[in-house]
């Protein structure tokens, strides 16, 4: 399973980790992945290792994506202090070490954020702020992909868009 895989590539005392299995995914994965945290014997010793207790349905490039790691960031602001959020999957693994990427974090300043917004949209304003983009994770139990609906919206007066 690649998400062991990378949990054992990644892996470091001074992180915390909170993983998050897709409610889509199959209820072995689920109880495959808590019997490899529950048993491994670092996990447990640092305990800074958590599981999702009731995973969502998450689609890809769909707000459910957002909502998700949003709900990590928040689960993890209450049990540490950290100063610094990566969100990976488990198709994702590390080029450099983690004592390496803690190197190069400790330089930075606590405030930075790797995050881009601006309210100069130009050419995003057609492509972001008018397709009306449907995440049938948002209201179904069942997993499938993102619809974007043929016909384009008007941009909002109400408030003003960043992206």
């Amino acid at each position: 399973m690649k998400l062991k895989r990378l949990m054992l590539a990644l892996y470091h005392p001074a992180n915390y980790y909170l993983i998050h299995v897709d409610a889509g995914a199959p209820d072995e994965d689920h109880k495959e992945i808590a019997r490899f945290v529950a048993n491994n014997d670092v996990f447990a010793e640092v305990a800074n290792v958590w599981i999702v207790g009731k995973g969502n349905l998450v689609t890809y490039r769909g707000p459910t994506m957002l909502a998700n790691t949003l709900h990590a960031m928040a689960m993890l602001l209450r049990v540490a202090q950290w100063d610094w959020f990566i969100n990976l999957s488990a198709s994702d693994y590390p080029l450099i070490t983690q004592d390496d990427l803690i190197d190069a974090f400790s330089s930075l300043p606590k405030d930075l954020n790797f995050v881009q917004h601006s309210s100069q949209l130009g050419w995003k304003m057609g492509k972001r702020g008018k397709p009306i983009i449907i995440d049938p994770g948002l209201y179904s139990a069942n997993k499938s992909e993102i619809w974007w609906v043929i016909k384009q919206r008007s941009l909002p007066t109400a408030f003003k868009l960043y992206t």
